[in-house]
C-alpha cells in the first residue's frame, strides 16, 4: 500500500479474526476464505457497475455491516491487494 495509514493487516481488526475463527479457524488471511472471492472477486457478483469500489464496499458491509452514509474506514492491505490483482482497471467496462 502507498500510505502506512491504508495498511492494515486482516489480523489486526477482532471482528475479522472472529469471521475467519467461526469460517475456517486455521487460515491466516480473509483473502482465503471461500466467501472472500465470493463476495469480493466474483465478476458476475460485481457485474452491475464493474468497480473495485464496489468489492470494496462488499468487503466492508461482510465484515462491518453498515457503517452509515459518512462513516469511513481503513480498508485491509491484503483484500485491497487481491481485489486489485482480479479486477485490473483495464479489464473494467462501462
Amino acid at each position: 500500500m502507498s500510505n502506512s495509514k491504508k495498511c492494515i493487516c486482516c489480523q489486526e481488526i477482532m471482528k475479522m479474526n472472529e469471521k475467519m475463527e467461526a469460517e475456517i479457524p486455521e487460515l491466516l488471511c480473509i483473502t482465503d476464505l471461500p466467501r472472500f472471492h465470493a463476495v469480493c472477486l466474483n465478476v458476475w457478483t460485481l457485474q452491475t457497475a464493474h468497480y473495485r469500489y464496489i468489492a470494496y464496499r462488499q468487503l466492508t458491509r461482510w465484515v462491518m455491516g453498515w457503517l452509515g452514509r459518512h462513516i469511513r474506514v481503513v480498508l485491509l492491505a491484503c483484500a485491497v491487494n487481491k481485489i486489485g490483482e482480479t479486477l485490473p482497471l483495464q479489464t473494467m467496462l462501462i
